[in-house]
């Protein structure tokens, strides 16, 4: 009796770990087909979210900003001479602009020296707060762009995939399994392109931060807004999809 029952334990846990085997294969091929475009379609690049994307860190203050191809300001006709003689003469006109007015006497005076050293601090060590105002202006273009892109490209989505739901539901053709299939998996993929391109100028977004010795606040307001408009995503699909 005892070896029956050990042989009937046997039996039935092959058979849950058969079945649950089918089941996560079943699953796996319903909800996460490798679609393309042409499955659900759309254009070729629905999935596709590296025109976001760029490398171009922001220029401090005292960082030299290159010249741009083609900006009919950034080049001269003057030759390397006349032109090295007039950035002297604009240096030391600014120079001596900026320097302040002093009484005659006083020019090594405590205050005076101060004043002299600070002035000198100020233009060699760029605002903080205007950096990682710079950096917040960047990157939240960037992320408004991704936002606005996915959400067109989900809307597409979700129409396409109803308007193929609701012919199957009439003719029978394509069959609704499939159509669920294709969508369902068509929409993780966007998901997952969308949050690879998210993260990654998140990770730009910190380099930048750390680079200028700022905080990581921006960073976490960005990602916390980011699963929250996500989760706000879901919900306006999911109340579509009840209305209809």
């Amino acid at each position: 009796m005892a070896i029956l029952k050990k042989k009937l334990v046997l039996i039935l846990t092959s058979v849950f770990l058969i079945v649950a085997s089918s089941g996560y294969l079943v699953y796996h091929y319903f909800f996460n087909r490798d679609v393309t475009p042409e499955d659900v379609h759309v254009s070729e690049e629905f999935f596709d979210f590296s025109s976001v994307i760029d490398d171009n860190p922001v220029q401090t203050d005292n960082s030299p900003t290159p010249a741009l191809s083609g900006d009919p300001t950034a080049l001269s006709d003057q030759a390397p001479s006349q032109q090295t003689g007039r950035q002297d003469t604009d240096r030391h006109d600014r120079s001596s602009s900026s320097q302040p007015v002093t009484a005659p006497g006083e020019e090594n005076s405590p205050s005076s020296i101060q004043t002299r050293h600070t002035n000198a601090v100020e233009k060699i060590q760029p605002d903080s707060q205007s950096i990682e105002q710079k950096i917040r202006d960047k990157y939240y273009v960037k992320f408004n762009r991704l936002k606005n892109l996915a959400n067109a490209r989900l809307d597409e989505l979700f129409a396409n995939g109803y308007a193929e739901y609701k012919q199957s539901k009439k003719t029978g053709e394509p069959p609704v399994a499939d159509v669920i299939s294709r969508y369902s998996s068509a929409a993780k993929k966007l998901q997952k392109q969308v949050d690879a391109t998210f993260y990654l100028l998140l990770d730009q977004m910190k380099n930048e931060l750390k680079a200028n010795g700022l905080p990581m606040d921006l960073a976490d307001e960005a990602e916390a807004t980011y699963r929250k408009l996500i989760e706000q995503k879901k919900a306006e699909l999911k109340n579509r999809v009840m209305k209809d």
